[in-house]
């Protein structure tokens, strides 16, 4: 199962002004949580938004991509902690979601 049209519909609630929070979605055996967007600060251009995802099934799958007609361009991104700094780096082929485990 590719999960990227499941995404899609999470990101849709990532895509407001100021922080937010979105419903929960569930299909098959992903499930989209704790979906989020943090108010950018005043003059910063990027924002930033958060979810979980809970893969119940057998085998792994991949989040792909994410969209939302609310920005110009949205990235997947992990955090890298090094040296005690923390940093977001741009995530290429897309986020694993392990086989019963949650990202």
């Amino acid at each position: 199962m590719n999960i990227r049209k499941f995404a899609f519909i999470a990101a849709l609630g990532l895509c407001t002004a100021g922080s937010a929070w979105a419903k929960d979605y569930k299909v098959g055996q992903i499930e989209i949580d704790d979906v989020w967007v943090r108010a950018s600060a005043p003059g910063q251009s990027n924002g930033a938004g958060y979810m979980d995802i809970d893969n119940d099934a057998k085998t792994e799958d991949r989040l792909l991509s994410v969209s939302s007609d609310a920005a110009e361009r949205v990235e997947l991104h992990t955090v890298l902690t090094e040296n005690g700094v923390s940093k977001m780096r741009q995530v290429e082929g897309g986020i694993v979601v392990p086989a019963d485990a949650e990202v």
